[in-house]
This record gives structure tokens, sequence and C-alpha cells, in this order.
């Protein structure tokens, strides 16, 4: 009687999720862009580079998108649009997110999620023909080559953050689909700094309970990622951030928080900003600690 009773919850929050217009049919740049770079083009992606170098500043950050998407009016390019998508991600999640302005940090994952799409539309030409012809992105994503795992590995990321902020009929709708996007990277280029299993390893841990997740394939992932990337100081925030409270381990989410501010953020030298940044996010999880294991 009670699994009755859920699934039919379920089936009801289903009904009442939204859905993501991808636009799929709609061209991935403007028509004036041009396939090859012009010089105008380089001179800004040159510019947006050497403000993405200095990224720990969020205005630099800025900076880099302002430049970037300036040069993306003039030279269309998949995996340009994939470092805006990841830009945009980055803004959100490591600056606007910790300021507690949910309207602005919501708007950065909506832009990351847009240009995610275009990506794809540059480096998975088949997928894209098969999901704007109906074909479930779960099937489709079957035909994207490893060209094209950045754009993937960024849609999958800003869709789950652009799902997030709706009810859990739309987080439900997509979970499917987010997984198959992410195994299909792990698939085609496996290294991905550790990206793919960080990503199931939290996915995992958030399902516990609900939608068949397991604390025992989330702590797996979280080890495969740090064997790939032992340096990346955020794969132990997640940990403790989101499986450590599923399992009661209040003791390893300590450990994991003060070993990820111990940790030496050069160490990664292509992250260290994100690092620096993950460390100010696991000084804040430990200052609430008590607060993580309220479920």
């Amino acid at each position: 009687m009670l699994r009755h009773l859920a699934l039919t919850f379920l089936l009801v929050l289903s009904g009442c999720a939204t859905t993501y217009n991808a636009r799929w049919l709609d061209p991935a740049a403007p028509a004036t862009a041009a396939t090859t770079q012009t010089d105008e083009a380089k001179a800004l992606v040159e510019a947006g580079d050497a403000a993405w170098a200095q990224r720990e500043d969020a205005a630099k950050v800025r900076e880099a998108i302002t430049k970037w998407e300036a040069a993306a009016q003039l030279w269309t390019n998949g995996d340009h649009a994939a470092r805006l998508s990841r830009a945009h991600y980055f803004l959100g999640d490591s600056f606007v997110a910790v300021s507690g302005d949910a309207e602005a940090r919501d708007a950065e994952y909506n832009a990351s999620l847009e240009w995610a799409v275009k990506a794809m539309k540059l480096t998975a030409p088949d997928t894209v023909k098969d999901l704007a012809a109906g074909v479930p992105m779960v099937t489709a994503v079957k035909k994207a080559p490893k060209e094209a795992s950045e754009a993937l590995l960024w849609y999958a990321s800003s869709l789950g953050k652009w799902a997030a902020m709706r009810r859990v009929g739309t987080r439900l709708k997509y979970k499917d689909e987010l997984k198959a996007v992410i195994d299909h990277v792990a698939a085609i280029d496996p290294s991905q700094h550790g990206a793919t299993h960080r990503w199931l390893a939290t996915y995992e841990a958030q399902t516990i309970n609900i939608l068949g997740g397991s604390a025992e394939r989330s702590e797996e992932h979280f080890k495969k990622s740090l064997e790939i990337a032992p340096n990346y100081v955020g794969t132990k925030v997640l940990w403790a951030q989101f499986l450590c409270p599923k399992t009661g381990n209040r003791t390893l989410a300590k450990k994991l928080l003060e070993e990820a501010i111990a940790a030496d953020p050069t160490l990664d030298a292509g992250n260290v900003a994100e690092n620096k940044a993950d460390q100010q996010k696991a000084k804040a999880l430990l200052a609430n600690f008590d607060a993580l294991f309220v479920l």
C-alpha cells in the first residue's frame, strides 16, 4: 500500500514537471558568424583568455565572458561555446551563489545551459538532429562523438542546476536524461579530470532512499574521481556535503572538509581558482556543520 502511494505521488509530481525548451532547430550561431576565426574574433578570444587566467576574481570571469561572447558573434566554434558554458557555470556556482543572490545565480546557470546547447549543436549534429525529430536524449546521445564531451558535460551540469531550481517533478523528469548524458561522456572520454565520477557520485548520493541511489556506488565514484584527480578539492567537499549526511558519518564529513581546507590549491595547476572556490565552500559547510545532518 505504501509503495503504491509513493508511486502515485511520484506520478503526480512528474505530471507537474516543467520542460526545458532547448530549441534544437534554432541555429547555433548568428548568420553573420564565420566558421573560420577572424582576426577580430581571435583578439577577443585572447583577451578573454587573459581574463580567464585570473578567474579567482569574479570581475575577471565576467570580463572573460564578455570578450568570449563578443567573439562568438563573429565566429562559430563548438569548443568555444562549451568554454562559455563552463564560464557561466563557474561564475554562478563559485561567486554569485556565495553572495546569496538566487536570481542572479540562476541566471548564470541558465546562460550556461544555453551555451551548452549551442555547443552540442556544433559538436554533436547527429544527436541534435535526432533530438529535433523527437528522439529521447537517452537514445540520441549515443551518437555524440568524443569531440562533444565538454559540451555534454556542461549540458548535464547546467541542466541539473536548472532542474534543481524547479519542482521535484522536474528533477524526476530529467534524472534519466542527465544520467544517460554523463554515462555517455564517461564512455567516450573517460578522463575528464574525474568530473564524470564526481557527477555520478553526487547523483547516487542525492537519490538514496528516493530513486534507487546507492551509498556504495556513490563512495566508489568519489574514490575513483580522487584516483584520477587527487588534488581537485571539490571532490572531497561534495563527498562531505552529499554522501556523509546520508550515511550519518559525521567523523568522515569533518575529516574531508578539513582536508579540503588544508589542501594546497596550486597542486592542481589547471584548477587553482576552482580549488580556492571549493575551499571557501568547505569553510562555509564546516561553519554550519550540524546543519549538514538535518535531513
